[in-house]
């Protein structure tokens, strides 16, 4: 017995928690990189789906009421999770919206597409203008 060595109680504790160090690293490392793949599949989904409401509103004539393309919202599938919110402002000038008026010298719309999680968390907005074309 007298030739043999071992490890000190000391050396033991320092290599665990040098162990344990590089575990609780390796540990934080994978939730970072879950949560970033999490939020990511998120906006994809968001920019996936306000680009097919974009689409299929630049598809449509131009709306000279206040229906907000309702149209437009049953026509594409819309994961549980997510609420797609349209609104259109219009104005006659280019400078100020407002909501419809009824006016028929309305003859622009900005149009946005937003995009929550549930729980009202947004996700992406995006918009963009149409036009009543001249008769």
């Amino acid at each position: 017995m007298r030739g043999q060595t071992g490890f000190t109680l000391l050396e033991v504790l320092v290599a665990v928690g040098i162990l344990g160090l590089i575990g609780t690293a390796v540990v934080l490392a994978l939730d970072t990189n879950a949560r970033a793949n999490r939020t990511l599949n998120e906006q994809v989904t968001g920019v996936n789906l306000a680009t097919a409401h974009l689409e299929a509103i630049w598809e449509l004539p131009f709306s000279a009421g206040a229906d907000n393309y309702s149209s437009v919202r049953g026509s594409i599938a819309i994961p549980n999770q997510y609420i797609v919110d349209i609104s259109a402002q219009f104005s006659i000038d280019g400078k100020y919206f407002h909501p419809y008026t009824g006016a028929d010298n309305e003859t622009l719309q900005l149009i946005t597409i937003s995009v929550l999680r549930e729980g009202g968390k947004p996700v992406l907005s995006m918009c963009t203008y149409k036009y009543k074309p001249n008769p």
